[in-house]
């Protein structure tokens, strides 16, 4: 897979079963087996990715791209009807959230 020099990696995490995922500056999340999930918004990306980075850990390789979809959908959503903050919001989204 190339990847475009001309962005800086900005965090490394790893999953659950202790697969590779890298966030980008450009917004972009590289999973360890090379899919990645994308944002056209280079600001959505990077909250949708560091919400990732936070969680990513809890998840296996399997569910990233779900969780990176659910993180997008509650950066985007800005209202408390899932949760006050973006975190509680990307949780609703992945229907893993504490009742």
């Amino acid at each position: 897979m190339k990847v475009d020099t001309t962005h800086t990696r900005i965090a490394v995490r790893k999953t659950y079963d202790g697969k590779r995922v890298e966030l980008w500056s450009d917004g972009v999340v590289i999973i360890g087996n090379g899919t990645f999930g994308y944002s056209r918004s280079r600001k959505v990306g990077l909250d949708a990715g560091w919400l990732v980075m936070g969680d990513v850990c809890l998840y296996t390789l399997d569910e990233v791209l779900p969780l990176c979809a659910a993180a997008k959908r509650a950066v985007a959503d800005k209202t408390t009807r899932l949760g006050r903050t973006p975190v509680e919001r990307m949780r609703a989204h992945m229907g893993t959230a504490n009742d």
